[in-house]
């Protein structure tokens, strides 16, 4: 392998802290023993470079140590041009590239807001197999302390937040500890393993002193001890002036001391920094001034010394990505004691040298403790070298080649090239849209593999996964600048929000549409309400037109005979959508099942199925939402979540929950809450509503979710969306209880508690009492946990949708068609003529055809009266996924929906006579009376198939007959026309015997 070590983490503003040295010693450690493999180092020459350079002299020959110049003046803190940002994450990919790495370990990535450290990837570059080392996400997890809060005023967050994106991108990630590790898989969602803990390591000056007697009274007197102002005895702490480290609780611990024992015993902090908040604590705690010394900076070379002269050593932090201070002095042979919070426990070693660092008396009571029992001195103090031991380099070393080696063996040699370009069209936060919501999450693990633009009507984004990562841009700017894009993502729903995307910019910039809901009926209705036709003079449009155009005659009879809102209800609108995308993806095969039966198997079946993805949970643990929320330890919670509406079946919640008596069989007892918002008027649904919490906010969602035991979530009349609230409830461990109706049905049986689709009170009550067991409720919440982990994760999510976009751009009749399209435009010069840009579109529709339901036209220029009963049963009755209409010849064949409604008894026409094209669709040729055929051959094209009606047995055969005829339906004897299939006048046999063998295949395929 020939490995890369970006080093910045070691030149910039870290270089004297911990992770620069953490940074420093790894690669040392690995260079040093490199099991045969190839390392060298690169470094920023905008940074210091000479002591890393001399650092590697001995282990490493000067040509494996590169350097890389960047323009400079990049650092975020000055708010430079970005572009110069982007210049040097081109120059520095480069440089990577030129030394041909298999794998790119970068030493830390948060690095460059003070200084021109540039660690990012550009976006549009294929990136490197990389691992990066992971620190903590302190900020990210205390982020009231840090990013909303002093960071966000500093301008720092920006900064952190692209930084993270960074982390997240990379293959793989070396944690410094297991509750590092843990951090990454929770709260970025990387693979389990793909992140390895390799500890951290403490270098050998770090060791018990061994001095006589009288050398240490000479250190004391003339030495550091002299020199620092330090007594015997005295108790440590290393801080930062970082509001984690604790510093107030400590000096407040130290106040609770007996005065004897503080007068004993000197309070050493060691912090750069303004020493005022400090002193300003000792005040507020009452502590005298004196009882607190305060060292403002320690050499490196005088730490071990510094250590081994303490009597105790403290840390107080809450958080801590390793705690390497703490290490450092147990190495050194100090009793060591700290908080039992994050990394410490597993660097301390021992439960009895642990305390709460959010309790001042409980970190005092273990001081104390110490200080006042020699023997747990002692004890502590000969523990403190030995686990101090499992803490070494080499061994840390030999962690990261091991992981490294794993990677690597995972990917294949890297290209270095560019990424396609790829607009992401959707609502984005803070619309208020699920929608939105779902794209921040994607795209983070997306630009993994495109270099993603966004395209949506708002100036800024409030998702903090998006903003300041992603280029957002208008759609007027994305139509003028679409065919710079090689790829186009929609992400599309029932709302207004995506008015424009369906109105204006899919039907010019085909792209792949993720259709979260099936029926598009409610946002078609706004489109017809609100966005004029520019393409007629007085702008006018109706929802019924939208309406036929997607359905035909049967909707505009529906909406005519059962109002707007049936039709909503019943018709989803969305063969436009389906028509112009490249491809489609749907999150259940319920949904898809929806389009074939609307619209028939050539647009249902190319469709991809890619589940709902789900984030790791970000919330509080289950005690403390509990306390949050007012629930008791033991109670069974029992939650619906989301808006209180009969189509969740409260009504049959509510008569399981009497039916179970779970409050009087469990003995802490049993509460039901219906989690959300509800109608102010609730009518029917008033003893429901009782219950409910009202309107929540996020962070108090995610608290109900880890807080309940059951969530039943019911559902009925689902129209091809996917339940959020149910994905959310087996995220959190929470058993859910759900009916086999839509998208529910999919879920895997072992992990959600499947009702019937229609389900009984009875059947919901013996459910809630078999999860009342905890056994029982645990083992399924478990299963549903990995289900999620397993096949909603969003990496997971995310390369599921490389693979449906690339297919849908190479593949089938829509990407040849794009692809034509594409070539015309290259063939034509600008200023071609009108008639030959209508020639070719006519060409181009015929060679590459949309895909949509079969259609049937029929012609009425010579419509005998005895048909017209059969011709009004065919356009009112046809199946969904058939579409039959009207045509007149009036020298081109038009249609002819005024004659239509006049048949059908309706008032107006739902669309304009347009011109009509038969070509690739069936006709059916009413006969005259006498038997002959109105119709000239010539004036239809070939690949239209031809079926006669006749209403008597009269026919007069003419020679062009037997070759363009396909069926006779009417009395018409069979020796007149013997090869022809004759069919009975009946419409539902006539269109079953011509249209439903191509949908009984499918049915039986499935």
């Amino acid at each position: 392998m020939r490995l890369v070590i970006d080093l910045q983490g070691a030149q910039g503003d870290n270089h004297a802290r911990g992770i620069g040295r953490y940074s420093r010693e790894l690669a040392h450690a690995m260079a040093a023993a490199p099991r045969r493999h190839q390392v060298h180092i690169l470094l920023n020459a905008a940074l210091p470079t000479a002591t890393l350079r001399a650092t590697f002299a001995e282990t490493l020959p000067d040509r494996a140590v590169h350097l890389w110049h960047s323009p400079g003046a990049t650092a975020w803190h000055s708010a430079p041009d970005p572009a110069r940002r982007r210049a040097a994450e081109a120059l520095r990919a480069e440089a990577v590239a030129a030394l041909r790495p298999d794998l790119l370990h970068v030493s830390s990535l948060f690095e460059g807001w003070v200084d021109d450290a540039i660690t990012a990837w550009p976006s549009w570059c294929t990136r490197p197999p990389t691992v990066a080392t992971g620190y903590d996400l302190i900020p990210l997890i205390r982020r009231a302390d840090y990013l909303d809060s002093a960071w966000k005023q500093a301008g720092i967050t920006p900064w952190y937040l692209h930084c993270l994106h960074q982390l997240r991108l990379a293959d793989g990630a070396l944690a410094i500890s297991q509750s590092s590790r843990d951090e990454l898989l929770r709260h970025l969602a990387l693979p389990p393993d793909r992140v390895w803990p390799i500890m951290a390591g403490i270098g050998p000056e770090f060791r018990p002193p061994n001095l006589t007697a009288q050398a240490t009274a000479a250190q004391a007197t003339t030495g550091l001890n002299a020199r620092l102002g330090l007594r015997d005895g005295y108790v440590l702490f290393l801080g930062g002036g970082d509001i984690r480290k604790n510093e107030p609780g400590l000096i407040q611990a130290w106040a609770l001391l007996p005065a004897a024992l503080r007068a004993r015993h000197q309070l050493v902090i060691v912090r750069r920094g303004d020493p005022a908040p400090l002193r300003h604590a000792a005040h507020a705690a009452g502590l005298p001034e004196t009882d607190l010394h305060l060292i403002d900076f320690v050499a490196d070379q005088d730490l071990p010394a510094l250590y081994a002269s303490c009597a105790l050593f403290v840390l107080p932090s809450l958080h801590e990505g390793f705690g390497l201070p703490a290490a450092e002095a147990m190495a050194c042979g100090v009793p060591a004691i700290a908080s039992n919070t994050t990394s410490l426990p597993e660097v301390i070693g021992r439960p009895d040298a642990l305390f709460d660092p959010h309790d001042p008396a409980a970190i005092a009571a273990r001081i104390r403790e110490v200080l006042e029992n020699p023997a747990l001195r002692a004890a502590l103090a000969a523990h403190a070298p030995v686990q101090a031991a499992r803490f070494n380099w080499p061994d840390v070393a030999a962690r990261a080649w091991d992981a490294l080696e794993t990677l690597h063996a995972d990917h294949a040699p890297w290209t270095p090239g560019w990424r396609p370009r790829l607009a992401c069209v959707a609502p984005l936060p803070p619309q208020p849209s699920g929608i939105a919501d779902y794209t921040a999450d994607l795209l983070p693990d997306l630009a993994r593999h495109y270099d993603i633009t966004l395209v949506a009507d708002i100036a800024h984004t409030t998702a903090e996964s998006l903003a300041g990562i992603f280029p957002l841009i208008p759609p007027a700017r994305f139509l003028e600048v679409a065919d710079s894009f090689d790829r186009v993502l929609y992400q599309v729903g029932n709302s207004p929000f995506h008015a424009t995307a369906i109105e204006d910019l899919l039907p010019q910039a085909a792209g792949v549409v993720t259709l979260h809901d099936t029926f598009l009926s409610n946002a078609t209705s706004w489109i017809a309400h609100h966005r004029p036709d520019g393409a007629r003079p007085d702008g006018a449009r109706t929802f019924t037109e939208a309406l036929f155009r997607a359905h035909g005659w049967p909707a505009v009879l529906h909406e005519h005979r059962h109002g707007h809102l049936a039709a909503l209800r019943d018709y989803p609108c969305s063969l436009r959508v389906l028509q112009d995308a490249l491809g489609v993806i749907q999150h259940s095969h319920h949904a898809q099942g929806l389009v074939a039966a609307h619209y028939g198997p050539a647009l249902a079946d190319p469709i991809r199925i890619i589940p709902h993805l789900r984030h790791p949970l970000e919330a509080p643990d289950r005690a403390t939402a509990r306390r949050h929320l007012g629930i008791p330890e033991g109670q069974l919670l029992v939650c619906s979540f989301g808006y209180l509406a009969p189509a969740k079946l409260p009504d049959i919640l509510l008569a399981a929950w009497h039916q179970a008596a779970l409050p009087t069989s469990i003995p802490a007892g049993a509460r039901l809450a219906f989690v959300g918002p509800t109608d102010p008027n609730p009518g029917p649904l008033r003893e429901a509503a009782a219950l409910a919490t009202g309107h929540v906010d996020t962070e108090t969602y995610r608290a109900w979710l880890v807080a309940a035991d059951i969530a039943v979530q019911l559902r009925r009349d689902s129209r091809g969306e996917t339940s959020g609230a149910m994905l959310d409830a087996m995220a959190a461990g929470c058993a859910l209880i759900a009916n086999a109706h839509g998208a529910a049905a999919e879920l895997p049986p072992d992990a959600v508690h499947l009702l019937p689709e229609t389900p009984t009170a009875a059947q919901l009550a013996t459910a809630l009492r078999a999860l009342a067991d905890p056994a029982t409720r645990h083992a399924q919440a478990t299963r549903a946990r990995a289900h999620i982990a397993r096949h909603h994760a969003p990496r997971h999510i995310a390369a599921a949708y490389r693979d449906a976009i690339e297919a849908a751009y190479a593949e089938g009749p829509a990407a040849s068609r794009h692809r034509a399209t594409a070539s015309l435009a290259r063939a034509l010069p600008p200023d071609t003529e009108d008639s030959l840009l209508t020639d070719c579109a006519r060409a181009l529709a015929a060679t590459f055809p949309a895909a949509g339901p079969p259609t049937m036209l029929i012609d009425a220029t010579d419509l005998p009266p005895e048909a017209t009963p059969l011709i009004a049963a065919l356009l009112a009755t046809h199946p969904p996924d058939l579409r039959v209409d009207l045509v007149e010849w009036r020298g081109t064949w038009h249609h002819a929906r005024t004659r239509a409604v006049a048949l059908l008894g309706l008032p107006t026409p739902p669309a304009p006579d347009t011109q009509a094209d038969p070509a690739g669709t069936t006709l059916l040729v009413p006969l005259r009376p006498d038997g002959t055929c109105p119709l000239p051959p010539a004036r239809l094209p070939p690949t239209t198939r031809i079926v006669l009606l006749a209403t008597t047995p009269h026919l007069k055969p003419e020679p062009w007959m037997p070759g363009r005829i396909t069926h006779i339906c009417g009395p018409v004897p069979a020796h007149i026309l013997p090869t022809i299939p004759r069919l009975p006048p009946d419409a539902a046999t006539l269109l079953a015997a011509l249209f439903t063998p191509r949908t009984a295949m499918r049915r039986a395929a499935e």
